[in-house]
């Protein structure tokens, strides 16, 4: 049976205050009295060598060893073993332990000595290592299954040649690939039978008939056999591919969630991606209700959790028991966190009140009660805002106009400067239900004009406007004002999210950002086909110079631009290339078509087949052994690191690479696609040179980077024009003669 609580806090206690003697004492009476709970042992055990007590952590785990090797207990005789393996490796006290252990745990293995012998344990000095490895190779037998995660995917092992340690397995789509055991040691890993990528690889009908009678189970599968976190994104992504058909998806989860939730093995966390865990403690559902309780991080997540309770209670009267705990937690939360989250108050007080209907019983806090919590109306608005749960502030608001009929109007108009949407959305319909004009009007004129103060409000009216739903009696402002107020306000909260780094101005952003390009940049798109000519100019100037708006944002805004008002683009495109050839911008690689090919390719050879090939060089050296004196594993990491720097850098410059457009190449200056005739005055001779891409460089044709000294000398060069260059031999004098475009060669490139 477990270690019970506290047996395992006396012991850890013990251990954190160095009382070495006394936790002697208890360890020898929990090992005679009942040592099952090996894990719970191991935990007292990771107290002491967290203070440094690794002989006596040794000292006290040769004696739980002792216990089950007596015992026959094997599995938790292997796993304190190999703790003393970590404490110790080249204990050779632990040779005679793991040779009893393991002969006894794998009698029936046929090829079991010829395995011992192979993994040297009897021989070699370095105890832990052997056993680590003896135990990888007992692993692998036939029938049983391996996971290969570089590509191969899962595979059932078909044989096994024990006398010179290879393994044959059969993997999907490479059946009887033979490795050496240390090879496949390396680059597989064991599954065990019922695992679920196992049962997925050759028995998927099992998993369905899971999913159809005992889906709970199915989830605990899925749970268990991933190494890291689950969510319940992770678990729909695993279970639609084959087991579950995506269109059944939502239906089969809402019906398993709550019988997921009781289950006494698996702990749901709440959220809307929420984390699924499995424990191995054996609790009731209230119980279970108070461990959830106890873990959630604040008072907001615990205001959701109970939420989902009583949404549960009607088709599960049986959790009234463990709502009734989980409300008793959530009312002293509540007290405990009032400052922290006064607006989640309210919510709170609105979920007691739903709970005190189920249960007559059940007494509220008098601080909590909904009568208390609203009774100054003024106090309730500043805070509801900070309300968690959006139908709470609805809630709240609906009793506020009930039970102060007189100043309710006056405190919705308030309310919609808080800049919650729905907030504003309840206030707006109630007060145009009375004729309130004169007050929205007033609260209309106050977003335009103060938009860097009620931003999320002022965001919430500019939606209104796109949609068409501001009521005929009130303002309606263009759409061009209000775009225009939308790019100043981005610059205005970017500005301030660089001075205080604060979470809620990074939301604010993104929901400008999602403003400026949702359903197309219809805001953009309907602003630009009404406005002005010079308008619409002005508001491509301003994306283009924007120092705030990201560069995807500003893709999709100037694209916006230019599809509905075409007339911007000529002119301005023209000329912004034309400025870009003239004057070099280091974050622009210029190149021809031809060009832009042969250095993807030569990208692509590098990522697909010179980094794949290195990886599998760093793990067939990795199989031969120690990696501390494997000069073949070292080289190869130090390639690794060199191939990954060269696929960044090449990354990058694929980047900044911009095929070049012949049409703007004139022959009034020295561009990039010139061909210009110089001389060489210092020399007395001519040379004739084309500026071309640094992926186009051909000396043999006299084609030259743009980028090179010379090429970036004579850049914007007239003719007569003279430039001094600094080249290898020494500073060089050249004077331009004539200038051309280069058209024959950039239509060779560009065919090509």
């Amino acid at each position: 049976m477990p270690l019970s609580a506290a047996t395992l806090k006396r012991l850890t206690d013990l251990a954190s205050k160095h009382e070495l003697k006394d936790f002697e004492d208890a360890w020898i009476d929990v090992v005679a009295s009942d040592s099952s709970d090996v894990n719970g042992l191991l935990q007292a055990i990771d107290a002491l060598e967290a203070q440094g007590h690794f002989g006596k952590a040794s000292q006290f785990l040769t004696l739980l060893l002792d216990t089950y090797v007596k015992a026959e207990d094997d599995d938790k005789a292997l796993l304190v073993l190999r703790r003393l393996a970590k404490l110790g490796p080249r204990n050779q006290n632990l040779r005679k332990s793991y040779l009893t252990v393991l002969r006894r745990r794998f009698a029936d293995h046929e090829g079991l000595e010829s395995l011992i012998a192979h993994s040297e344990i009897e021989t070699t000095m370095e105890v832990g290592k052997a056993a680590e490895r003896l135990e990888s190779y007992l692993h692998f037998r036939p029938g049983s299954y391996v996971e290969h995660p570089a590509g191969w995917g899962v595979g059932t092992v078909a044989s096994v040649n024990a006398d010179d340690a290879t393994v044959t397995i059969d993997f999907d789509g490479m059946k009887g690939h033979e490795l050496e055991m240390d090879m496949a040691v390396g680059i597989t890993r064991p599954l065990a039978s019922d695992d679920f990528r196992a049962m997925k690889f050759d028995r998927l009908h099992e998993l369905k008939e899971l999913a159809e009678n005992n889906p709970v189970e199915l989830v605990r599968c899925v749970v268990d056999s991933r190494a890291r976190q689950t969510t319940v994104r992770d678990l729909r992504h695993t279970l639609t591919e084959g087991v579950i058909p995506a269109k059944d998806w939502s239906k089969w989860w809402s019906k398993v969630r709550t019988h997921a939730k009781r289950d006494p093995n698996l702990k749901i966390s709440t959220g809307s991606n929420p984390v699924i865990e499995i424990t191995h403690v054996e609790l009731d559902f209230s119980d279970q209700t108070l461990n959830h309780m106890s873990v959630l991080r604040d008072l907001p997540r615990k205001i959701k959790y109970v939420r989902e309770l009583l949404s549960e209670l009607e088709a599960h009267p049986e959790t009234r028991s463990a709502l009734l705990v989980a409300a008793g937690v959530l009312a002293k939360s509540a007290r405990d966190e009032r400052k922290r989250y006064p607006g989640a108050t309210l919510s709170v007080a609105l979920i007691l009140e739903r709970v005190s209907g189920v249960d007559d019983g059940f007494t509220i806090p008098e601080e909590l009660q909904i009568d208390r919590v609203l009774d100054d109306p003024w106090r309730v608005i500043e805070i509801l805002d900070t309300v968690p749960v959006a139908a709470d502030r609805k809630d709240v608001l609906s009793r506020l106009k009930k039970r102060f009929p007189e100043e309710w109007p006056e405190v919705f108009e308030k309310a919609m400067y808080l800049g919650e949407s729905d907030v504003n959305d309840y206030c707006m319909r109630k007060l145009i239900e009375i004729g309130a004009f004169d007050r929205l009007t007033r609260v209309i004129f106050d977003l335009i004009k103060k938009f860097r103060d009620y931003r999320g409000s002022f965001l919430w009216f500019t939606k209104l406007v796109l949609k068409g739903n501001v009521h005929k009696a009130l303002p309606n402002p263009n759409l061009e004002s209000l775009l225009e107020k939308t790019f100043l306000l981005h610059a205005h909260v970017a500005n301030r999210l660089i001075q205080t780094n604060d979470a809620e101005l990074k939301k604010e952003i993104r929901a400008i950002e999602k403003l400026l390009t949702a359903k197309n940049s219809d805001f953009v798109r309907r602003t630009a086909r009404d406005t002005l000519i010079e308008s619409a100019v002005d508001f491509y100037n301003i994306v283009r110079g924007s120092r705030s708006l990201p560069d995807d944002v500003k893709d999709t805004v100037v694209a916006a631009l230019l599809r509905t008002r075409p007339e911007i683009a000529k002119e301005r495109i023209r000329e912004e290339q034309a400025e870009e050839i003239a004057a070099i911008d280091e974050r622009v690689i210029w190149v021809t078509a031809a060009g832009y090919l042969k250095f993807e390719t030569e990208y692509n050879k590098l990522v697909n087949d010179d980094i794949p090939a290195n990886a599998q060089e760093i793990g067939r050296a990795a199989s031969y052994g120690d990696l501390s004196e494997n000069a073949e594993w070292s080289a190869a990491i130090e390639k690794q690191a060199a191939l990954s720097r060269k696929a960044e850098e090449m990354r990058e410059a694929l980047e900044k690479a911009r095929v070049l457009d012949d049409s703007i190449v004139t022959d009034q200056e020295v561009a990039v696609g010139c061909r210009v005739r110089v001389r060489n005055l210092d020399a007395d001779r001519e040379e004739s040179y084309t500026l071309l891409g640094p992926w186009d460089v051909d000396m043999e044709r006299g084609i030259i980077s743009y980028l090179a000294p010379l090429g970036r000398a004579l850049l914007g060069r007239t003719v007569g024009g003279e430039v001094l260059v600094n080249l290898p031999n020494g500073q060089t004098r050249y004077r331009v003669e004539a200038i051309e475009v280069a058209k024959k060669i950039l239509d060779e490139q560009q065919a090509s």
